[in-house]
């Protein structure tokens, strides 16, 4: 079976760094990634002094509002050298540069060494879908002070759900053209109308749609918060998350006599909040573990169904609608939004779709999207 890149792998043939961002309104940006590191506990002060390391920057577009916070230290390790040329490019006049408090190194994760190590280790989108998490985690593990801070993204087959099959139609239409640019064009048009539901989305289409539909990098293993917890949960605490899906009532002074521990809370509740990942801008009661997990196979067998079609060239679409209806049967306590765009899903399934099929005639399913990244902070040797 047909093995799927690596982001590495993927940007180098087309020798492209696709998560480019729209800087033109450069206060919203900044505004936006405050709004985020509010979420994960962390307000701009704390990064004033301090020595950061981020793998995986890509452009450094989103590195820039950290510059601005004014580290001591901010050490950028980035292995596409596309990214890297953007990196000193954005960061070519930036006030860091002057005080000789910025670094960039233009190397892979496993290959970076230092002796250095950093209050806050920062990788954003990179440990889902790479092929080495263990590797990543570890290294970030090594690099990061006792008392320190890790920030990381989490993916799972929940949140990403809408955006996987959006990439099973997206396949179909470009599986017989030919050339990257021209698969790329027909894919603007079919979805840009799509990514504009997005509020505050500032990505570029065109980026959005080659990482989102072209590269096969997003079959590799995905890395949800309890996968997360599961690495790292020894060593770590759970600070915060953005979204900010958990809630603690318990008594501050009864935390330290609970022998449940902050970690094993934050996956109990998890468990019954999950489905919330499902849908972008909608939040729904807790429900049991049972429903979840069962709304989690189902997600998990559309997406292998999707890698088959795609990877393997076999015909899922009797077995897609099959899934689609126990996604409607599982999903029943939420609302028409949701359930309309999955009602759309069966019936794109059920025709040979061309570009105005995905980009006009359904409203619901032009507008769905899960709540794809999970950002989690944690605090190292906390006990």
């Amino acid at each position: 079976m047909k093995k799927a890149k690596s982001f590495l792998e993927f940007y180098g043939e087309h020798n492209i760094s696709p998560v480019r961002q729209d800087l033109s309104d450069y206060l919203k940006h900044r505004l936006r990634r405050e709004c985020l590191y509010r979420h994960l506990g962390l307000l701009p002060s704390y990064f004033t002094g301090k020595k950061i390391l981020e793998f995986g920057p890509g452009g450094g577009f989103n590195s820039l509002i950290i510059a601005d916070f004014g580290p001591r230290q901010y050490t950028l390790v980035e292995g596409n050298p596309q990214g890297v040329r953007e990196i000193k490019a954005n960061f070519k006049k930036h006030p860091l540069l002057n005080f000789g408090r910025f670094k960039v190194v233009h190397s892979k994760v496993e290959d970076y060494s230092t002796k250095e190590l950093f209050d806050i280790a920062i990788c954003e989108c990179m440990v889902p879908h790479s092929k080495n998490q263990a590797v990543i985690l570890n290294k970030l593990d090594s690099l990061l002070l006792p008392k320190g801070v890790m920030i990381v993204t989490c993916e799972d087959e929940i949140s990403s759900f809408y955006e996987f099959i959006k990439r099973y139609f997206a396949f179909q239409l470009v599986k017989d053209v030919v050339g990257f640019e021209n698969k790329v064009s027909i894919l603007v048009e079919a979805f840009e109308r799509h990514k504009k539901t997005l509020l505050g989305s500032s990505r570029y289409t065109r980026d959005w749609v080659i990482d989102t539909f072209l590269n096969e990098a997003v079959f590799n293993p995905l890395f949800s918060i309890k996968d997360c917890l599961a690495s790292l949960g020894k060593k770590y605490l759970v600070y915060h998350t953005s979204p900010m899906i958990f809630t603690d009532y318990r008594w501050y002074k009864s935390i330290p006599e609970d022998r449940k521990s902050f970690n094993n809370y934050v996956i109990e509740e998890f468990d019954t909040i999950r489905h919330n990942l499902f849908f972008t801008n909608k939040n729904f009661n807790k429900r049991t573990k049972i429903k979840n997990d069962k709304l989690s196979k189902l997600c998990w067998q559309a997406r292998r169904l999707i890698y088959l079609n795609e990877m393997k060239g076999l015909d899922v679409k009797k077995s897609m609608l099959e899934v689609i209806s126990g996604l409607i049967s599982n999903l029943k306590d939420t609302d028409n939004d949701v359930l309309g765009s999955l009602r759309d899903i069966r019936e794109l399934l059920k025709m040979k779709i061309q570009v105005k099929d995905i980009s006009q005639k359904y409203p619901l399913f032009i507008k769905a999207f899960g709540k794809v990244s999970q950002y989690i902070s944690l605090i190292k040797n906390h006990e």
